[in-house]
């Protein structure tokens, strides 16, 4: 389906003429021959605007929801070794030898992401996912647009390395996700320089989990045409034997080293062979040695000699940049009775009546089924409440308001409905 013609940027009608938006200022760019037309409308809800980029794997487009007029950032199944635009210029097929049923098989891996995407995003750093499509003999998925450079673009462009401290919370912000992903028993095994984003305003995100790539091009090549040579480790090129939490931990490690040295770490097969990786502090003098001596058990070539999963990988870090260790808790008093909780930072706590919707139940009068989520902010070392009833979760300040968020220091106490129900939020 076509529309009236939009300017492929910034999608407004009649600003495109001859090739140039008056609106936007973009110039009419080369379009690759595969691509979908500029004036194509997906689904009849979508219209296509320019490609983003284009790899072995997917076309991404920028798109605009004409409904809503959000801007989206679309990515379009489409391997390079396999498929083919068909005459009309829409649909896709399957060239003449090539695998149909691992060209399915693909769509399925890409609709299996999307739905872990889906349910991981809400309190992780990955982009968020719109609608999952299946049109003109391929698939299509619908993403949150992200405007920003990976870190491997960002090194490149300054010819710096990334500061220590900022490469920490750049490494944090990604081994939550990773953990999360861990949980669900599932392993990335694609973590890269070019897989984490810096937008403009500093907030770190990873667009996917590189599942749907890593399956076409190991389909196509073999295993090791989907190493990250220098981020891989050596379990990964000898097989899933051996492979686990590890190995993940081994890739971000590396890209942790390439951020605060500039210098892409030699490949994990020739240190296999016995060549050295240099310390960090030996690439770059201004990294202090207990950073650079706990990088090297993160990238110890053999697994069981490396740091194991990415909550300890973490907590090596906070010990060799000597950040004191923060245990965010809870204490729950009602009447006499006093109990109290661990709380993990950076996730959210509920508390309310009902023991299915919430880690913490409350049973009392007029609490709610959920009448509060609590979340522990470890950066900023300061905890959000945010009231979930309409009969209200009170600050020493004053009632929050449901659907607002207060912000509660260590040492403060909320109250649920009334002082009967009192929840102190303190940090050793």
């Amino acid at each position: 389906m076509t529309t009236q013609k939009l300017c492929p940027n910034c999608f407004q009608k009649g600003t495109y003429l001859g090739g140039r938006c008056e609106k936007c200022g973009y110039v009419k760019e080369d379009r690759p021959q595969c691509a979908l037309p500029d004036d194509y409308v997906l689904g009849q809800h979508y219209a296509v605007g320019r490609v983003i980029t284009q790899d072995d794997v997917m076309i991404t487009y920028l798109a605009q929801d004409l409904r809503t007029e959000k801007i989206y950032a679309l990515r379009e199944y489409f391997p390079a070794a396999w498929a083919v635009r068909s005459g009309d210029g829409i649909h896709v097929k399957v060239q003449e030898g090539a695998n149909a049923e691992s060209f399915q098989a693909g769509m399925d891996v890409l609709e299996n992401e999307a739905k872990i995407i889906r349910a991981l995003s809400e309190e992780t750093i990955l982009a968020e996912t719109g609608d999952f499509l299946r049109k003109n003999d391929t698939a299509y998925l619908l993403m949150e647009y992200i405007s920003g450079e990976t870190i491997e673009e960002y090194i490149t462009r300054t010819g710096e390395p990334i500061p220590c401290q900022q490469a920490g919370q750049i490494l944090r912000s990604v081994a939550r996700t990773i953990e999360d992903l861990h949980k669900l028993g599932l392993l990335h095994r694609g973590i890269g320089p070019d897989s984490i984003w810096i937008l403009q305003d500093g907030t770190v995100k990873m667009l996917d989990f590189e599942a749907t790539k890593q399956y076409v091009l190991s389909e196509i090549n073999g295993a090791e045409a989907v190493m990250k040579e220098g981020f891989a480790p050596s379990e990964q090129y000898a097989g899933p034997d051996g492979q686990g939490t590890w190995t993940d931990v081994y890739a971000l490690a590396a890209v942790y080293y390439y951020m605060i040295t500039g210098v892409k770490p030699i490949s994990a097969i020739e240190r296999s062979k016995g060549t050295l990786l240099s310390a960090a502090n030996v690439e770059n003098k201004d990294i202090p040695e207990r950073i650079s001596n706990m990088l090297k058990q993160a990238l110890a070539v053999m697994y069981w000699e490396r740091i194991q999963t990415m909550p300890a990988f973490v907590e090596a870090l906070d010990a060799a940049e000597g950040t004191p260790k923060m245990d965010p808790y809870l204490r729950l008093k009602v009447g006499d009775e006093m109990r109290q909780w661990k709380i993990e930072p950076n996730r959210d706590i509920r508390v309310g009546r009902s023991g299915e919707d919430c880690e913490i139940v409350v049973d009392g009068d007029n609490v709610s089924r959920l009448h509060c989520m609590i979340h522990y902010d470890k950066r900023k070392n300061i905890f959000l409440v945010k009231d979930m009833s309409a009969n209200g979760t009170f600050t020493v300040r004053g009632l929050i308001g449901r659907g607002r968020v207060a912000e509660v220091v260590p040492g403060e106490r909320i109250y649920l409905v009334s002082n009967r129900y009192e929840i102190y939020l303190e940090v050793k």
